[in-house]
């Protein structure tokens, strides 16, 4: 009934846009010629409403206003229908209903779209419970991108993201994409961006967190927080991957995840230029993780007080309650401002059977560029096969409290210069190896420059 209502209202709006024709021809003849000035701003809506499965949103009545929030148009969509948004700002808290699965909302063409809160106590946009398949995506990645999303500038504890998402049983929340977003915190308070809210069960499963831009005042760009359980039914419980996260403002992290499985952290680049940063990626209580092919840039004058850590400490200091079987490979770190003593990678509170290898150290370290917290190292730790441009400490003698970890025997430092431009993760690095293994992590002969660090790939 609603495709043919809709229908019908097209063909009504036909009708009216001839007979309006008709009388700007009469009133042509009659008055002499008239001259019309064409519109130059952009924000003119030319979104396609006619198919059956688009709802068209516009702040400036018109053609395209079917709805003048994006909130009516969610409401009114159904399964498999695209929210087009027309340009402008819209000031509302969006709450998703917990009846509307597989549903995209975008800009139209090439508009320009901003959402920010008409509560500024309150999360953004809210995606909570028994819900499937909703996308938000801004079009064009990372700087490019055409829709902002900004957080509340006045939140109270636990509130004010730019998304929240939880959900409290199964089936879990999946399915959920927020790609080519423009991501923007304006609370000195701090509070994350994309939020996965804790609780006693916190089921969200198939997270993909996709090409954006993330910077401005928060805690942490990406806050996931659980009980280590999902519905299983993704390879990756969550995936971060092509983001630009600038940091420089954050008071804790760029992406962290507590009591999280199978996060996936793949070719982003999180950079710092500021003193109020912790850590650029946290994992805590984190099994079977994977952070690979990142550019990490600390930038001169920047301070951290390490690049990533792996820890324990939301329970007892025993499996699961550890960070144990993550891998740290292929990563670039490039470290040019102040980093705290136990290093640029830390691995505490009895962290086990992690992997670090295949990554590439550009600039200062020290004391060493793998830490630990003295009498809490873990054992069947791997540090190997990684390389510095400079002369480097690998580890601290920490690292082998526990008397079976690896590390020293095949890192090693090469001569070459840093990679220009060291943040496009398709360059190639430019420098010589010397004592490189013959072969790269895949058991791939290395090429001549030998590839590793964020330019594996």
């Amino acid at each position: 009934m609603k495709r043919i209502i809709k229908n019908s209202f097209y063909d009504f709006k036909r009708l009216l846009r001839l007979i309006l024709c008709l009388s700007f021809l009469f009133a042509l003849s009659a008055c002499g010629e008239v001259t019309v000035q064409e519109s130059t701003t952009s924000d003119v809506c030319t979104a396609d409403c006619s198919p059956s499965n688009t709802l068209c949103v516009d702040d400036t009545s018109g053609s395209t206003q079917e709805y003048s929030t994006i909130q009516a148009a969610v409401n009114a969509a159904q399964a498999g229908d695209t929210v087009l948004v027309c340009a402008g700002t819209y000031t509302e808290n969006l709450d998703w209903p917990d009846t509307k699965d597989n549903i995209t909302v975008k800009p139209s063409g090439s508009n320009f779209v901003t959402i920010q809160p008409a509560d500024n106590t309150a999360a953004t946009i809210i995606i909570s419970g028994d819900i499937q398949g909703v996308t938000f995506d801004g079009l064009q990645a990372g700087l490019n991108s055409q829709m902002l999303i900004v957080g509340a500038n006045n939140p109270p504890s636990n509130d004010g993201q730019a998304f929240r998402l939880n959900r409290a049983s199964l089936p879990a929340l999946s399915g959920i994409t927020l790609k080519n977003l423009r991501i923007q915190g304006t609370s000195t308070a701090g509070r994350p961006m994309i939020n996965s809210q804790p609780g006693t069960d916190n089921y969200v499963d198939d997270l993909r967190i996709e090409n954006n831009y993330i910077y401005g005042n928060f805690s942490r760009a990406v806050e996931l927080q659980g009980t280590n359980t999902g519905s299983g039914t993704a390879t990756w419980r969550a995936s971060i991957t092509g983001n630009i996260i600038n940091v420089s403002n954050a008071t804790y992290s760029g992406p962290e995840w507590s009591l999280w499985d199978y996060v996936f952290v793949d070719s982003n680049y999180i950079y710092n230029t500021g003193t109020s940063v912790t850590y650029l990626i946290q994992a805590r209580n984190s099994q079977n993780s994977k952070i690979q092919n990142n550019v990490f840039d600390n930038r001169t004058g920047a301070s951290a007080s390490a690049m990533i850590i792996l820890r324990g400490n939301m329970g007892p200091l025993t499996a699961p309650d550890q960070s144990s079987n993550n891998t740290i490979i292929n990563n670039t770190f490039d470290q040019n401002g102040s980093l705290g003593s136990n290093g640029a990678i830390i691995l505490t509170d009895f962290s086990s059977n992690n992997t670090v290898r295949n990554n590439l150290f550009i600039g200062t370290y020290s004391s060493q560029v793998l830490g630990n917290v003295t009498d809490y190292s873990g054992s069947g730790n791997s540090f190997d096969n990684n390389r510095s441009v400079a002369s480097v400490t690998w580890n601290s003698s920490a690292w082998t409290d526990a008397g079976s970890n690896t590390s020293g025997s095949t890192n090693y430092n090469v001569n070459g210069s840093k990679p220009s431009p060291y943040y496009d993760l398709t360059a190639s690095y430019n420098g010589s190896a010397t004592d490189a293994p013959t072969d790269d992590y895949d058991g791939i002969a290395r090429a001549s420059p030998p590839d590793i660090g964020a330019f594996e790939y």
